[in-house]
């Protein structure tokens, strides 16, 4: 497969990188400069790929061939141009040229190594990447899991403290319940009690208003009993009196008569 060829505006482009000497419809020539640049990356361990971009070229535009076919040259040549002129395709004997074509299978076995390693490293790093996200998932999964379990723990807790809440508000309850009942048998017991010492006072007091009663109408009795045997006494002594004067009478009209009769 050939080159493609440049447009009027692709080799504009391309001319104004700092590395390009001159650019032809089909080939660039690169500065000495960008050659060793190109071969320090190399030893650091960079593709060519990663070369192109960091010198600003764009890769898309240049193709895999040019850049495969610019590290193969500059890897076997060195930083010195070989070619015919330092620009386009040098003219070849039989002999470069049956060395060129196996150079190409040599370049396309190379390309297709690079291409399956390439592929390689991608699979890993797609592996790589999927166990980190695997990994990144399992972890997130478990902060959720521990957030739940926690979250759960929690809630537990709450529902605990909330039934330990519930339980001592209900033994409050019933404490406040058997201490009003409690108050309330005390209230009747001491109503019965008062009812009862009341009772016994009404009794107490009607007794002694009996007593009383019957001890007025026991002197009552006697005064009548002595104001009747007074009144006798008065009666009779007036009696006597009033014999002892008739008597007395009774005498005296008795000497007078008898004094008349002397």
């Amino acid at each position: 497969m050939s080159k493609r060829a440049f447009t009027e505006k692709e080799k504009e482009l391309l001319s104004k990188n700092k590395f390009v000497k001159h650019v032809g419809d089909r080939g660039i020539t690169y500065t000495k400069e960008y050659k060793i640049y190109f071969l320090n990356e190399k030893k650091q361990g960079k593709s060519a790929y990663e070369i192109f971009e960091g010198a600003g070229f764009d890769t898309e535009l240049l193709g895999f061939k040019r850049i495969t076919s610019f590290d193969s040259r500059i890897t076997r040549d060195g930083v010195e141009d070989r070619r015919p002129g330092n620009s386009g395709r040098p003219r070849l004997t039989q002999e470069q040229i049956e060395a060129k074509l196996k150079k190409k299978e040599k370049e396309k076995e190379i390309k297709r190594l690079q291409r399956l390693e390439r592929l390689e490293r991608a699979r890993e790093k797609k592996a790589q990447v999927k166990a980190k996200l695997k990994e990144k998932n399992n972890r997130e999964r478990q902060k959720q899991i521990e957030r739940l379990k926690k979250k759960i723990e929690a809630n537990k807790k709450r529902e605990a403290e909330k039934k330990v809440r519930e339980k001592a508000r209900s033994e409050a309850k019933k404490q406040l319940e058997a201490k009003k009942k409690k108050e309330a048998q005390e209230k009747l017991k001491e109503k019965k009690r008062l009812e009862i010492l009341k009772q016994r006072e009404a009794k107490k007091k009607a007794k002694e208003k009996l007593k009383e009663k019957k001890r007025l109408e026991t002197l009552k009795i006697r005064e009548t009993k002595k104001k009747a045997r007074a009144k006798e006494r008065e009666k009779l002594k007036a009696k006597k009196k009033l014999e002892a004067k008739k008597k007395r009478e009774a005498m005296k009209k008795s000497k007078k008569t008898i004094s008349t009769k002397k």
